[in-house]
């Protein structure tokens, strides 16, 4: 808990011998930094991995996923965005004249599927619903 560094400190300062933080239990994994607000003693010793159906993790190059790290930004609450995610049917008719183009619209074919480890969604190669 030791604190060693503050950024916005002025050089000419130096650290508080009192200045102490909080430890909490964490885990780095997969591009990923897993923080435990929590207890120590009900910290999970490996946070759980995305896997594939048949178990192995994502990020590992024999599953045929492919990896993408990026980070974006954006002025707008997170749950905004999430929910955008989670409703791609809004698209056409939400984001005309961007994105989204109303004369495309089709009804969307998702596939929804039951797996061991939850499950799957999954649309037809190359349809995007009115996405331009």
């Amino acid at each position: 808990g030791k604190v060693v560094d503050i950024p916005a400190m002025l050089e000419d300062k130096t650290i508080p011998s009192n200045a102490k933080v909080q430890v909490y239990p964490l885990h780095e994994q997969d591009g990923v930094v897993y923080v435990w607000p929590g207890a120590a003693e009900d910290a999970a010793a490996t946070p759980p991995r995305d896997c594939t159906d048949s178990g192995t993790p994502l990020a590992d190059p024999s599953s045929g996923f492919v990896m993408s790290l990026m980070c974006v930004d954006l002025p707008i609450d997170h749950a905004l965005m999430i929910e955008n995610l989670l409703d791609p049917a809004h698209v056409p008719f939400t984001h005309e004249g961007t994105i989204g183009n109303r004369k495309k619209i089709e009804r969307l074919q998702m596939t929804v599927t039951k797996t061991a480890n939850g499950f799957r969604g999954s649309v037809k190669e190359g349809y995007y619903n009115g996405f331009e």
